[in-house]
């Protein structure tokens, strides 16, 4: 197409991504497509000459959704196909829409420490760091409005959850899981245990074994604590995702 019958629609996109933008509030989670309005750190970007100056940039429409909702899990469908990728996005849709919760009713600061408490293992998974630095939040707020508490918590939870958690990484929080039963049990059912751990660390099993028997002993003996670990049950059963990784 000739330069002099280019005509400039980036005003009309910005309206659209606007107003759709505008009726965005109630997601967890976005898949965008691969294109210039709506990728996500894959759209090329021409100079005036026509040339490809970058071809990492986001789409118009995904760079306004991302200032307006900086946290929101946002995936390419492409990648989706991923089944790493997929689960880890899934994972994230799901805690940010439970961390979410926390900011549509008025709550009290045992009741975030309560959360807190209860994602410990799965903050420990993917940024440990991120584990101390709220803990330490909600160990020394003093005076700080609970709105703004609530908010500043919520931005560094959800920010932690951005990589994909290694086997390794998983094995060394499944063996963190184990101590929490590990004198409630025999020795036949310890040896049990380290043998599924061991099995899933060689990749011969998938994440859905160990956790289902930790699940079962965590229940068994009533340990409230690890009961309560979202690590243990990131998202329904039915959805099976753990059985590929």
């Amino acid at each position: 197409m000739r330069a002099d019958k280019l005509v400039d629609k980036t005003s009309h996109i910005d309206n659209a991504s606007e107003e759709l933008i505008s009726r965005c509030g109630e997601l967890s989670g976005f898949i965008v497509k691969r294109s210039p309005t709506c990728a996500d750190a894959s759209a090329k970007l021409y100079n005036s000459q026509h040339n490809i100056i970058n071809n990492t940039t986001d789409g118009i429409f995904a760079n306004k959704l991302k200032q307006s909702m900086p946290n929101l899990p946002i995936e390419d469908e492409g990648r989706l196909n991923d089944y790493k990728i997929r689960e880890h996005f899934i994972k994230r849709v799901y805690l940010y829409y439970h961390a979410k919760q926390l900011l549509l009713k008025p709550i009290k600061l045992d009741s975030l420490q309560e959360f807190h408490a209860n994602n410990k293992m799965m903050l420990h998974l993917h940024r440990p760091q991120s584990l101390i630095n709220l803990g330490r939040l909600l160990a020394t707020e003093t005076g700080m409005p609970m709105e703004q508490l609530v908010k500043s918590y919520h931005s560094v939870y959800i920010r932690s959850f951005n990589h994909i958690a290694t086997r390794n990484q998983h094995y060394s929080i499944l063996q963190r899981t184990f101590k929490l039963i590990n004198n409630k049990i025999n020795s036949r059912d310890r040896k049990d245990i380290q043998d599924h751990l061991s099995s899933y660390l060689k990749g011969y099993l998938p994440l859905v074994a160990p956790i289902v028997l930790l699940k079962h002993y965590a229940n068994h003996f009533s340990v409230d604590s690890l009961v309560r670990q979202s690590y243990l049950s990131p998202y329904p059963e039915d959805l099976c995702l753990m059985n590929n990784i």
